[in-house]
């Protein structure tokens, strides 16, 4: 990421979580474009994704933000930050989100509580955040026991406000679609598809 950012981007990509879930290669399409765009527009750009035996964790995540937000706040201030995430995602009650990290079956703790994460920008100074999610909010016994991360850690700063804005694919108890390979075009998500679409200017009235 170069030092002249006062915005950063992070897309994650999780397509392969343990669990026995359903493969989701349309989420590595989509963190990638997000990413793509981001760059494009001049954000500083962390993209993490689950492809070439990598997997996406909460100890990756959180140094990879830290990371990225230090050396941001160290020049200037944070003027926006945005998470993008695709992939699975549970809800356990009305605003009560989780993004399925690559061990989150063998770890409880293995999934962004995107409310906690929420709360815990507060101590990094961001003027601006955005969380966009392209994830279901499956309401089911499988995620019941899902604790989740807030990925950072609180820092000795004192909490401020910022502005927030949040697009998520589906409301609680809903499943978000992928539209399977075919014909030589790549899995995709259709959420981010048709927010690429108004972002980029490409949709028709």
């Amino acid at each position: 990421m170069a030092d002249d950012h006062d915005r950063i981007f992070v897309a994650i990509g999780v397509s392969k979580p343990d669990g026995n879930l359903e493969p989701l290669p349309g989420a590595l399409t989509a963190a990638k474009r997000m990413a793509e765009w981001a760059k494009n527009q001049g954000y500083g750009t962390i993209c993490l994704l689950d492809e070439g035996g990598v997997q996406v964790t909460i100890d990756l995540l959180r140094d990879k933000m830290q990371k990225a937000i230090t050396e941001v706040t160290d020049r200037t201030t944070l003027r926006r930050l945005v998470v993008f995430f695709a992939g699975h995602g549970a809800a356990q009650a009305v605003g009560d989100q989780y993004w399925m990290l690559s061990n989150w079956h063998r770890r409880s703790t293995e999934a962004v509580k995107v409310s906690a994460l929420q709360r815990m920008l507060e101590f990094y100074g961001p003027q601006q955040v955005a969380i966009i999610g392209d994830a279901c909010q499956e309401y089911s016994a499988r995620f019941v026991d899902v604790i989740g991360s807030a990925v950072l850690d609180r820092s000795d700063e004192n909490p401020r406000q910022f502005e927030l804005d949040q697009f998520f694919a589906v409301d609680v108890g809903k499943q978000a679609f992928m539209v399977k390979a075919a014909d030589g075009h790549e899995a995709f998500c259709i959420f981010t598809e048709v927010l690429l679409d108004a972002l980029e200017g490409d949709a028709s009235e």
